[in-house]
């Protein structure tokens, strides 16, 4: 399975840390042609997860001869496959704190509506353990987490978790010799967009275009996870962590993501 076309590139990362906003700021460029993951013709059969077909990705021409992205949050843990199937193919990589990762993932997606860490979090831990490396600590503090009574440390942790297996994937692929891969910051995005999407474009090898910064204005549609395409890049979100989180929560959390130093640089948050 492999593809002699090298117009092909990813957005990965851990959900909720900026997949769709960074995804629809790019959709907005003249010579991209933007996949969601929503889009089904891309993904394999009796699948229990949505999973990108990656056969269908190599063999996906664009019409218009663009640079053709596809955004795959659920398919981080397959770097390595992705970056061996499709030749050329470049991954950009979006991270954000993980305070801001797990106070996002415990909101209701929909008003009324469950929150991403009770519908998704353990099939992406359960991923990771099963076809990304074997890390036993990881799967001991899965373990144990699934155990506590406490239905809201239960979250927690599952939400955590799974930011740490997402994590550990980047650090993994940042390391890896045939990986060609571009990390960016939620924060930096919110804070300086003008300048991260430029860096971003440069990476992909195409011209700075103004219209990443008008996306509102020529994307539109239903996004995944609720992300609304008419809400300009701003840096509301960077903060609401502190009124969504518990000082039980934050406990929790550095308890979990302590355990784990090739991720613990991934923490520092900027002040907005």
């Amino acid at each position: 399975m492999n593809s002699i076309h090298q117009n092909k590139f990813f957005v990965l990362g851990c959900q909720r840390s900026g997949t769709t906003l960074l995804g629809m700021t790019l959709q907005a460029h003249s010579g991209i042609e933007f996949v969601e993951e929503s889009e089904s013709r891309f993904h394999e059969p009796y699948c229990l997860s949505k999973r990108i077909n990656l056969e269908k990705v190599a063999e996906h021409e664009s019409q218009y001869q663009k640079l053709i992205g596809f955004k795959s949050p659920r398919d981080t843990h397959r770097f390595r496959e992705i970056s061996k199937a499709i030749s050329g193919v470049k991954i950009v990589w979006i991270s954000r704190h993980v305070y801001q990762v797990t106070a996002s993932m415990l909101a209701p997606l929909i008003k009324g509506g469950q929150c991403w860490a009770v519908q998704h979090a353990q099939d992406e831990i359960i991923k990771y353990l099963y076809e990304g490396n074997h890390d036993p600590v990881l799967a001991g503090q899965f373990r144990q987490v699934l155990t506590r009574k406490d239905a809201r440390q239960r979250l927690v942790g599952l939400a955590s978790i799974c930011w740490i297996a997402k994590s550990k994937c980047e650090r993994e692929a940042s390391d890896h010799p045939e990986v060609c891969l571009f990390s960016v910051k939620y924060d930096d995005l919110a804070l300086r967009p003008e300048q991260t999407l430029a860096g971003v474009l440069r990476f992909l090898g195409l011209p700075w275009d103004s219209s990443v910064l008008r996306h509102t204005e020529l994307v539109s549609g239903v996004r995944p996870g609720g992300t609304a395409t008419d809400r300009s890049i701003d840096a509301k979100s960077l903060q609401k962590w502190k009124e969504q989180l518990s000082e039980a929560d934050i406990e929790l959390i550095d308890e979990l993501v302590v355990e784990h130093a090739d991720v613990l640089s991934s923490t520092s948050i900027q002040a907005s």
